[in-house]
Protein backbone atom coordinates (compact mmCIF):
# COMPACT_ATOMS: atom_id res chain seq x y z
CA UNK A 1 0.00 0.00 0.00
CA UNK A 2 1.64 3.24 -1.21
CA UNK A 3 2.49 5.84 1.41
CA UNK A 4 1.78 9.18 0.70
CA UNK A 5 3.53 12.39 2.53
CA UNK A 6 0.90 15.62 3.07
CA UNK A 7 0.86 18.95 4.24
CA UNK A 8 -2.71 20.17 5.64
CA UNK A 9 -4.42 22.44 8.43
CA UNK A 10 -5.42 21.18 11.62
CA UNK A 11 -9.04 22.13 13.33
CA UNK A 12 -7.44 25.57 15.01
CA UNK A 13 -5.39 26.03 11.84
CA UNK A 14 -2.04 25.20 12.10
CA UNK A 15 0.07 23.75 9.18
CA UNK A 16 1.13 20.09 9.78
CA UNK A 17 2.97 17.60 7.90
CA UNK A 18 3.12 13.82 8.00
CA UNK A 19 2.71 10.74 5.84
CA UNK A 20 -0.70 8.22 5.23
CA UNK A 21 -1.10 5.25 3.93
CA UNK A 22 -3.74 4.28 2.04
CA UNK A 23 -5.03 2.70 -1.50
CA UNK A 24 -4.84 5.51 -3.35
CA UNK A 25 -5.04 9.34 -3.02
CA UNK A 26 -8.20 9.70 -2.79
CA UNK A 27 -8.77 7.24 0.43
CA UNK A 28 -5.77 9.00 1.18
CA UNK A 29 -7.55 13.05 1.22
CA UNK A 30 -11.10 11.20 2.70
CA UNK A 31 -8.77 9.41 5.96
CA UNK A 32 -7.16 12.71 6.71
CA UNK A 33 -10.42 14.44 6.16
CA UNK A 34 -12.64 12.11 8.57
CA UNK A 35 -9.28 12.99 10.76
CA UNK A 36 -10.07 16.82 10.85
CA UNK A 37 -7.49 17.81 8.49
CA UNK A 38 -7.89 20.12 5.40
CA UNK A 39 -5.46 18.70 3.12
CA UNK A 40 -3.62 21.41 1.13
CA UNK A 41 -1.00 19.20 -0.54
CA UNK A 42 -0.13 15.40 -1.02
CA UNK A 43 2.43 13.97 -2.85
CA UNK A 44 1.18 11.85 -5.61
CA UNK A 45 4.48 10.62 -7.12
CA UNK A 46 4.34 7.33 -6.24
CA UNK A 47 0.39 6.57 -7.38
CA UNK A 48 0.08 9.24 -10.62
CA UNK A 49 3.57 10.08 -11.58
CA UNK A 50 4.11 7.39 -14.16
CA UNK A 51 0.68 7.33 -15.58
CA UNK A 52 1.35 11.39 -16.40
CA UNK A 53 4.92 9.98 -17.58
CA UNK A 54 3.40 8.10 -20.00
CA UNK A 55 0.62 10.63 -20.93
CA UNK A 56 3.33 13.57 -21.79
CA UNK A 57 5.49 10.84 -23.90
CA UNK A 58 2.59 10.51 -25.89
CA UNK A 59 2.16 13.97 -26.53
CA UNK A 60 6.21 14.75 -26.33
CA UNK A 61 6.37 14.56 -30.67
CA UNK A 62 4.06 17.64 -30.62
CA UNK A 63 6.09 20.24 -28.97
CA UNK A 64 6.81 23.57 -29.92
CA UNK A 65 3.01 24.87 -29.11
CA UNK A 66 0.36 24.05 -27.09
CA UNK A 67 -1.73 22.13 -29.43
CA UNK A 68 -4.45 20.05 -29.36
CA UNK A 69 -2.93 16.34 -28.48
CA UNK A 70 -0.65 18.84 -25.56
CA UNK A 71 -3.72 20.14 -24.23
CA UNK A 72 -5.88 16.84 -23.91
CA UNK A 73 -3.24 15.35 -21.95
CA UNK A 74 -2.81 18.29 -19.66
CA UNK A 75 -6.42 18.48 -19.23
CA UNK A 76 -6.87 14.94 -18.37
CA UNK A 77 -4.13 14.60 -16.26
CA UNK A 78 -5.43 17.31 -14.56
CA UNK A 79 -8.94 15.70 -14.37
CA UNK A 80 -7.49 12.72 -12.67
CA UNK A 81 -5.68 14.04 -10.13
CA UNK A 82 -8.30 16.85 -8.93
CA UNK A 83 -11.19 13.70 -8.90
CA UNK A 84 -8.61 11.80 -6.57
CA UNK A 85 -8.73 15.16 -4.36
CA UNK A 86 -5.74 16.31 -4.52
CA UNK A 87 -5.61 20.30 -4.30
CA UNK A 88 -5.52 22.61 -7.36
CA UNK A 89 -1.94 24.13 -6.92
CA UNK A 90 -0.74 20.27 -5.89
CA UNK A 91 -2.06 18.72 -9.22
CA UNK A 92 -0.77 21.79 -11.14
CA UNK A 93 2.56 20.87 -9.64
CA UNK A 94 2.44 17.14 -10.23
CA UNK A 95 2.10 17.72 -13.84
CA UNK A 96 4.21 20.60 -14.70
CA UNK A 97 7.38 18.17 -13.48
CA UNK A 98 6.31 15.54 -15.89
CA UNK A 99 8.43 17.05 -18.47
CA UNK A 100 5.04 18.39 -20.93
CA UNK A 101 5.41 20.07 -24.28
CA UNK A 102 8.08 22.75 -24.24
CA UNK A 103 4.80 25.55 -24.60
CA UNK A 104 3.63 24.02 -21.53
CA UNK A 105 6.71 23.37 -19.80
CA UNK A 106 7.12 27.37 -19.92
CA UNK A 107 3.38 28.23 -19.56
CA UNK A 108 2.70 26.07 -16.16
CA UNK A 109 5.73 27.12 -13.37
CA UNK A 110 4.36 30.77 -14.39
CA UNK A 111 0.73 29.84 -13.78
CA UNK A 112 1.95 27.65 -10.94
CA UNK A 113 3.72 31.32 -9.86
CA UNK A 114 0.33 33.02 -9.94
CA UNK A 115 -1.68 31.09 -8.28
CA UNK A 116 0.55 30.93 -5.34
CA UNK A 117 0.12 34.38 -5.53
CA UNK A 118 -3.67 33.95 -4.76
CA UNK A 119 -4.75 34.20 -8.53
CA UNK A 120 -7.61 32.62 -9.37
CA UNK A 121 -6.58 29.10 -11.99
CA UNK A 122 -8.50 30.61 -15.02
CA UNK A 123 -7.58 34.07 -14.15
CA UNK A 124 -3.71 32.89 -14.72
CA UNK A 125 -4.84 30.55 -17.79
CA UNK A 126 -6.67 34.16 -19.29
CA UNK A 127 -3.19 35.85 -19.09
CA UNK A 128 -2.30 33.64 -21.19
CA UNK A 129 -4.94 33.91 -23.31
CA UNK A 130 -2.50 33.73 -26.69
CA UNK A 131 -1.55 30.03 -25.71
CA UNK A 132 -4.65 28.83 -25.07
CA UNK A 133 -7.83 28.26 -27.03
CA UNK A 134 -10.46 30.75 -26.21
CA UNK A 135 -12.48 28.20 -24.46
CA UNK A 136 -10.42 27.19 -21.92
CA UNK A 137 -9.96 30.53 -19.33
CA UNK A 138 -13.86 30.66 -19.09
CA UNK A 139 -14.85 27.10 -18.54
CA UNK A 140 -12.63 27.48 -15.60
CA UNK A 141 -14.26 30.34 -14.25
CA UNK A 142 -17.40 29.09 -14.36
CA UNK A 143 -16.25 25.74 -13.46
CA UNK A 144 -14.40 27.40 -10.44
CA UNK A 145 -17.71 29.23 -9.32
CA UNK A 146 -19.74 25.76 -9.50
CA UNK A 147 -17.14 23.98 -7.89
CA UNK A 148 -16.65 21.30 -10.70
CA UNK A 149 -13.29 22.05 -11.81
CA UNK A 150 -12.53 18.38 -11.61
CA UNK A 151 -15.54 17.99 -14.24
CA UNK A 152 -14.41 20.83 -16.58
CA UNK A 153 -10.80 19.59 -17.25
CA UNK A 154 -12.55 16.06 -17.91
CA UNK A 155 -14.91 17.99 -20.60
CA UNK A 156 -11.99 20.17 -21.79
CA UNK A 157 -9.70 16.71 -22.56
CA UNK A 158 -12.86 14.98 -24.47
CA UNK A 159 -12.51 18.01 -26.54
CA UNK A 160 -9.46 18.38 -27.47
CA UNK A 161 -8.95 14.55 -27.74
CA UNK A 162 -11.72 15.19 -30.56
CA UNK A 163 -9.86 17.80 -32.02
CA UNK A 164 -6.21 15.61 -31.81
CA UNK A 165 -8.09 13.10 -33.70
CA UNK A 166 -10.12 14.88 -36.55
CA UNK A 167 -6.26 16.63 -37.11
CA UNK A 168 -5.09 13.11 -37.76
CA UNK A 169 -8.08 12.07 -39.94
CA UNK A 170 -7.54 15.27 -42.00
CA UNK A 171 -3.50 14.51 -42.09
CA UNK A 172 -4.15 11.11 -42.89
CA UNK A 173 -6.68 11.63 -45.84
CA UNK A 174 -4.05 14.30 -47.62
CA UNK A 175 -1.28 11.79 -47.24
CA UNK A 176 -2.31 9.64 -50.90
CA UNK A 177 -2.39 13.20 -52.67
CA UNK A 178 0.95 14.10 -51.69
CA UNK A 179 1.98 11.04 -52.64
CA UNK A 180 0.73 11.56 -56.04
CA UNK A 181 1.90 14.84 -56.69
CA UNK A 182 5.35 13.75 -55.14
CA UNK A 183 5.34 11.62 -57.36
CA UNK A 184 4.42 13.17 -60.71
CA UNK A 185 6.88 15.53 -59.80
CA UNK A 186 9.85 13.04 -59.74
CA UNK A 187 8.40 11.85 -63.11
CA UNK A 188 8.86 15.07 -64.58
CA UNK A 189 12.01 15.82 -63.28
CA UNK A 190 13.08 12.63 -64.63
CA UNK A 191 11.40 13.48 -68.08
CA UNK A 192 13.18 16.21 -68.38
CA UNK A 193 16.54 15.66 -66.88
CA UNK A 194 16.97 12.54 -68.80
CA UNK A 195 14.47 11.09 -71.05
CA UNK A 196 14.50 14.45 -73.23
CA UNK A 197 17.91 14.96 -73.62
CA UNK A 198 18.03 10.98 -75.00
CA UNK A 199 15.47 12.25 -77.58
CA UNK A 200 17.53 15.54 -78.75
CA UNK A 201 20.21 13.81 -78.78
CA UNK A 202 18.90 11.39 -81.74
CA UNK A 203 16.82 13.64 -83.46
CA UNK A 204 20.01 15.89 -84.29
Amino acid sequence: MPTYGYTARDERGRRVRGTVEAADARKAVEALRAGGFLVTSLDVSRDLGPLLRRGWKAARAHQGRADARTLAVFCRQMATLLEAGVPVLQAMQSVAEQAPGRALAGMLPEIIADVERGAALSEAVARRGERFPPLVAPMLAAAEVGGFLDTAFRRLAEHFEKEDALNQRIRAATIYPKIIAAAGAGMMILLFAVVLPNFTGLFQ
